[in-house]
């Protein structure tokens, strides 16, 4: 299996795409947050990677323990601008920089500073102040506790909720990663015994390719899988059983 390569063109990074888009042209300029939201494993952290890195973005990653000032130190580094000993001079110098480059901003587990009043405070003002989009990534639980903060509910332009991969994604996922064809029957079965998760697919695609190489098969179907395992996962144990009409 091919790694370290990102597949474009899946419905969750599609819908995110399209409300950034959105996000362009909206009316109120200080409703620049976007939330994408949803449980871990479905891909949501590797897409706002991909996401950095096409956009050029000024990307951090919150931290338990963040304070204003030392999420104003990484914002700092990631734009690539001297770190300062106070608060304000950070904040000033950080907002200089945004306002001069205007990037899109993407915080990822959101949940860190989500009771944070001050660290979401001074997202708030830096927004509010440069114009910038943010996406913000986290789960619902994040979401639903910074709606209870109305001045940051204001900032709302979107949420984005994580939804589980459709057999459309996984089969873009494993024409682009594995060198072996996936029948369509297995890929509803990945789909149905991975529950969508990004994580538990990839490893079944890992499985089915090292499968297909050693049986030397263009095509694997759920016949020719049979019950073997698809993940590692304990709550997803083989289940498949193939009727044979022949």
């Amino acid at each position: 299996m091919s790694t370290g390569h990102y597949v474009e063109g899946l419905s969750n990074q599609q819908r995110l795409l399209a409300v950034l888009e959105a996000a362009q042209h909206r009316g109120a300029t200080e409703a620049s947050w976007i939330m994408a939201v949803g449980e871990a494993g479905f891909g949501k952290s590797k897409t706002l990677a991909w996401l950095g890195i096409k956009r050029q973005a000024v990307m951090v990653r919150a931290k338990a323990d963040w304070t204003p000032l030392w999420m104003l130190n990484e914002l700092a580094e990631a734009l690539g601008v001297a770190r300062q000993r106070t608060k304000q001079r950070q904040f000033e110098t950080v907002l200089g920089e945004l306002l001069n480059k205007q990037p899109l901003i993407i915080v990822d587990e959101i949940d860190h500073v989500a009771r944070k009043l001050l660290c979401l405070e001074t997202l708030r003002d830096i927004t509010d102040m440069s114009e910038c989009v943010l996406v913000a990534g986290g789960t619902k639980t994040a979401l639903e506790t910074m709606k209870g903060h109305k001045q940051l509910h204001s900032r709302i332009f979107d949420v984005v909720t994580w939804g589980a991969a459709s057999e459309a994604d996984i089969a873009a996922i494993a024409e682009a990663l594995i060198d072996v064809k996936v029948g369509d029957d297995l890929l509803a079965e990945i789909r149905r015994r991975s529950e969508g998760r990004l994580r538990l697919v990839m490893n079944a695609l890992a499985r089915v390719e090292a499968f297909g190489r050693k049986q030397r098969l263009k095509t694997v179907t759920a016949e020719a899988f049979g019950t073997r395992q698809l993940t590692n996962d304990e709550r997803f144990r083989p289940s498949l059983v193939v009727a044979n009409n022949g």
